[in-house]
């Protein structure tokens, strides 16, 4: 019972800091991706980003 008890709680552990670092990553990557995009259009309306709306 001990056992089933601990593999129970390690593999809920383990889903759980996955499902965790997936939606972390994710999060960062649209964050970085908006970033970028507004960065560059505004960039491009500036003209301080050479060469993006040549």
């Amino acid at each position: 019972m001990y056992v089933v008890v601990v593999l129970g709680l390690s593999v809920v552990l383990v889903l759980g800091l996955s499902v965790v670092v997936v939606l972390g990553l994710s999060v960062v990557v649209v964050l970085g991706l908006y970033v970028v995009v507004v960065l560059g259009l505004s960039g491009c309306r500036a003209g301080v980003v050479y060469g993006c709306c040549t």
